[in-house]
């Protein structure tokens, strides 16, 4: 017996997204969403969780989007993140500072925390907490708040990324390869959900 329970990803980025989230939630297709607190809007989405008990709010970690919480020079010199595709490369070829993102990690759990709410678990934006270099970090920081119950782990049957010319260091990475990080956070008890799934990745799949 297990339960399935859908999770918009990306709350608080901006008020259309979560417009678009409580309206999934009100027509019974989501129970479960996932919130970057560096959003534009964050207050936005925990006043809605507030007024809507029945939709879970978890916490997206983000390394990738916008500006961060803490100083974190190296993830984000210009005062904004990096774009994606270089974090990726910088945390596969280990060339990740992972001071910086045990820091950046405390403060947005800990900015959570202020709203007075807990996360009913943490993910990452863009399956960064399972890349690594990150997921080690994670299991740390994971340590210092037990109020939180655990980690939502990937698994997609296509690739995670997938570059065609390969031009920016960043090579096709399939989910077998982050593997190791998810197995890790759920040997040390961190898991929350076995495993999920995109929409798109259960598209593919149906597909005749």
């Amino acid at each position: 017996m297990f339960q399935i329970i859908f999770n918009a990803d990306d709350a608080g980025i901006d008020e259309q997204r979560n417009e678009g989230i409580i309206r999934a939630f009100q027509a019974g297709c989501v129970r479960s969403t996932t919130a970057i607190v560096n959003g534009r809007a964050f207050k936005q989405i925990v006043s809605i969780a507030r007024a809507e008990p029945g939709l879970g709010l978890g916490l997206h970690l983000n390394l990738t989007d916008g500006r961060p919480l803490s100083q974190a020079k190296s993830l984000a010199p210009s005062g904004i993140f990096k774009p994606k595709r270089e974090l990726w490369s910088q945390a596969w070829h280990g060339r990740i500072v992972q001071e910086e993102v045990a820091a950046e990690f405390r403060a947005q759990i800990e900015a959570f925390l202020e709203t007075g709410l807990v996360p009913t678990h943490l993910d990452g934006h863009n399956h960064i907490h399972v890349f690594p270099g990150v997921w080690e970090v994670l299991m740390r920081v994971m340590n210092e708040f037990p109020v939180i119950r655990g980690v939502r782990l990937p698994r997609e049957s296509g690739a995670v990324i997938h570059n065609e010319t390969g031009s920016d260091g960043v090579p096709e990475i399939r989910p077998a390869e982050l593997s190791e990080g998810g197995i890790e956070l759920e040997r040390a008890g961190h898991r929350k959900a076995a495993f999920f799934r995109t929409l798109a990745d259960c598209a593919m799949r149906s597909r005749p």
